[in-house]
């Protein structure tokens, strides 16, 4: 199975940390998912949730504007030319501190938006490595404790919310050396492995699944995992 990751950062109009949803942005995200619904909706392989193509909104945390009525609109519109009714993952967890985002910007919320969250069909995050104080071995930091206790808080307010809810799991984070000019330097470092006790690479991965599983809804048995590709912020796994 596969599906779409809509970037909302690379495809809307982004400013000062945060996607723009306005009558400019309406018109892209309904062209660009009409396309996705003529040229992958109806295979046979696209991942479906209750006979629903399921997209992924990518960092959906940072939607600003009129976010709620032009995901609506464009659902509608899909379904009304199409009969596709597309399930929405929002990509909404985030430390309560103030999230470290991988990516352009980063989000100046510090709870969850119950009226953003009620947009989507189930909740979930693309990476989660916490503010800088989780700037080190995962188990020494607190980072997963901390992260068993935000991903139950989730958990409950989606089911709150009757919607589903997806963790995520990855092995590490490290985008130092790749982000030119140290532009990476505002994003603390997830090593691989996850305490002194253990040097072997891999541990963190291990720990993060353990925490992850626990949460995975038993109705959709899916689980996020970043990344099989992503080597530039050493969230790289092999298949």
């Amino acid at each position: 199975k596969f599906c779409l990751v809509y970037q909302t950062p690379y495809l809307l109009p982004f400013e000062k940390g945060v996607v723009i949803i306005d009558r400019d942005a309406l018109r892209l995200l309904q062209n660009h998912l009409l396309y996705a619904a003529d040229e992958y909706f109806n295979e046979t392989n696209y991942l479906k949730i209750n006979n629903r193509p399921v997209v992924f909104i990518y960092v959906s945390h940072l939607l600003r504007g009129d976010y709620e009525l032009a995901l609506t609109k464009t659902c509608n519109l899909i379904k009304q030319r199409t009969g596709l009714d597309i399930f929405l993952v929002g990509d909404e967890i985030i430390f309560p501190e103030g999230n470290t985002r991988q990516g352009p910007g980063g989000s100046r919320q510090t709870q969850p938006d119950k009226k953003r969250i009620a947009v989507f069909d189930a909740i979930t995050t693309h990476t989660i490595i916490g503010p800088a104080k989780y700037d080190g071995l995962p188990l020494l930091t607190g980072f997963f404790k901390d992260l068993d206790a935000i991903f139950h808080g989730y958990q409950q307010l989606a089911r709150e919310n009757d919607m589903m809810f997806i963790p995520c799991a990855m092995p590490g984070f490290n985008n130092r050396g790749y982000n030119k000019a140290g532009a990476g330097a505002r994003y603390p470092i997830l090593p691989r492995e996850a305490t002194l006790d253990k040097d072997n690479e891999g541990t963190t991965y291990q720990v993060y699944l353990n925490i992850a599983r626990k949460y995975v809804d038993p109705s959709l048995g899916i689980l996020m995992i970043n990344s099989f590709n992503g080597f530039s912020y050493d969230t790289q796994i092999e298949p």
